[in-house]
């Protein structure tokens, strides 16, 4: 995916246009290794794809989930987010929402502030928008847009910047590029990509100063 990197074109202050790719190598290298059942399914040939492989990928994303959720109880916002930053680096797993949440973290906690978690969905004509089950970042939604309590679909507009590390290299473009690469989970010619609010927990400097203080390599210099 190297070629739609090279095209980076952002709506914005020359700061975050430095920021964004430097978050990305630092997300790349924090997260070498690690491993995605999903990506696993829709990349390894059927073939090659082992059953025991995924059965324990996929017992470890369940176990590291279910362990993230106890944190919050136990130590608050600051334990959660430096809890679900420690689990990744150490069980080795994620999916797209933890690489969706993990690049969000490290953006906000370099000082991009207009970034959040958004699902994909399409949508052909009038019809019903139905989910693409895949998780991303985008930068320049407007606040009335990205709405948690009814989380309503919405066409981005161009200006919208999609950030995605669940592929191998990591992709970062524009709708239409996205659209172009959203194919392989559904999305039709004919239809429009929708990005729909995620319900997250948002993380404060106390939670960026617990990650930084175990994960200094994090920041952005």
């Amino acid at each position: 995916m190297d070629n739609l990197n090279s095209n980076i074109s952002f709506a914005g202050r020359p700061k975050i246009n430095k920021i964004i790719p430097k978050a990305q190598k630092k997300f790349r290298s924090f997260c070498a290794g690690i491993e995605s059942p999903s990506y696993m399914c829709y990349f390894t040939p059927a073939d090659e794809l082992s059953r025991t492989a995924l059965k324990d990928a996929n017992l470890r994303l369940g176990f590291s989930r279910t362990f993230r959720k106890s944190l919050l109880g136990d130590g608050g916002l600051p334990e959660y987010f430096r809890g679900f930053v420690g689990i990744i680096k150490a069980f080795k797993i994620g999916n797209c929402d933890e690489f969706a949440e993990l690049m969000k973290i490290i953006l906000r906690m370099n000082k991009v502030k207009r970034c959040d978690m958004f699902a994909l969905y399409s949508q052909k004509a009038n019809e019903t928008p139905k989910a693409l089950d895949h998780c991303v970042v985008a930068l320049n939604v407007p606040k009335t847009k990205n709405n948690k309590k009814n989380r309503i679909p919405f066409v981005p507009k161009d200006n919208v910047r999609i950030i995605d590390m669940w592929w191998p290299n990591g992709f970062i473009g524009n709708v239409k590029k996205a659209k172009e690469l959203y194919k392989i989970f559904g999305l039709q010619k004919d239809e429009k990509l929708l990005l729909k609010p995620q319900p997250t927990l948002e993380p404060n400097k106390e939670c960026f100063d617990r990650i930084l203080k175990d994960f200094p390599q994090l920041k952005i210099n």
